[in-house]
């Protein structure tokens, strides 16, 4: 009977400390949304919109999607101002934004310009800047191939070739490396950010993302790549398949690296629910969210040693 009445008492005192929510209220706070990547030869295109209240289903499609393009503003107004020199932003079509210089021809970005972005749109203000760096210098070490055995796997044979690279970068940047494989027989082309690539396999091993380090100093950096083989070729004639190759070298303003870092709010598992109180690290000031900024390659190509 105690144990009953107990029990009683405890649904009592977690009934009594119930509260009702009202859906229809919860907070929202309207932010300007940017979305914009500067790249050298390119013009300078800046897509704009606005966030959405948690429950606002006016621009959900029958599957659940939000459409984007419902979200989109269209007449904002704001300037970018580029080594010194202020241009106003002109709309596009569908919230994207360009710059025009005195000929009304759309500015493209330039290696080693600065950016500095100002918008206003109702009574919300955002601002931000960015830098466009230069080519990204890195050299090609050796590639050491694996002519002992072959690597049986997803029903397919790969041959592997360790890949390095020496790069030297920049402080106020951040690099990430990629390979591009163009297969002579197929001339397919897959690209990948991750440190170990599958290629022509139907299947990818994403591994971890992988970036140089700022350090002021020679940074060596390895991939494995596993280059799918027919049996009846030898490793010469699989290599002569592959021909075509290039390492990517990408470099980004140092927030890019901050962003990636923390897109998926930086999922560990360190909350009491997981994830992080971090969330995701924007470089927009003011009242809005997103990323201005700016990114350069380089290609290198390299033969099999």
């Amino acid at each position: 009977m105690k144990y009953f009445i107990h029990i009683l008492l405890t649904v009592l005192l977690l009934s009594s400390c119930e509260q009702v929510v009202d859906l229809g209220t919860l907070p929202h706070e309207e932010k300007i949304f940017v979305e914009g990547v500067l790249s050298p030869d390119e013009d300078i295109e800046i897509m704009f919109a606005s966030t959405l209240p948690p429950l606002d289903t006016s621009g959900t499609g029958a599957n659940g999607d939000i459409d984007t393009l419902a979200t989109r503003i269209t007449d904002l107004s704001g300037t970018i101002t580029v080594d010194g020199a202020v241009y106003a932003l002109k709309h596009v079509a569908f919230g994207r934004y360009r710059i025009y210089d005195g000929s009304n021809q759309p500015i493209k970005g330039k290696a080693g310009s600065s950016y500095q972005l100002y918008a206003k749109w109702k009574d919300l203000e955002i601002s931000s800047s960015t830098k466009i760096p230069e080519k990204p210098l890195s050299r090609f070490i050796r590639a050491t191939i694996d002519t002992q055995r072959r690597m049986l796997a997803w029903g397919g044979e790969y041959v592997k070739v360790l890949i390095e690279t020496e790069s030297m970068l920049p402080r106020d940047e951040t690099w990430s490396l990629s390979i591009t494989v163009r297969n002579a027989i197929t001339f397919e082309v897959k690209e990948f950010f991750e440190r170990v690539i599958m290629l022509d396999s139907g299947y990818v091993d994403y591994g971890y993302r992988t970036y140089l380090l700022s350090n002021n100093k020679p940074q060596i950096s390895s991939f494995m790549l596993y280059l799918n083989a027919d049996p009846q070729l030898t490793n010469a004639q699989v290599l002569d398949a592959h021909a075509e190759t290039n390492i990517i070298i990408r470099s980004f303003d140092k927030a890019w690296k901050a962003f990636q870092a923390t897109q998926y709010l930086g999922e560990g598992f360190t909350g009491i629910f997981g994830g992080t109180e971090t969330g995701i690290q924007w470089n927009i000031r003011g009242k809005g969210l997103g990323i201005f900024v700016g990114r350069n390659e380089a290609q290198i190509p390299f033969t099999y040693l």
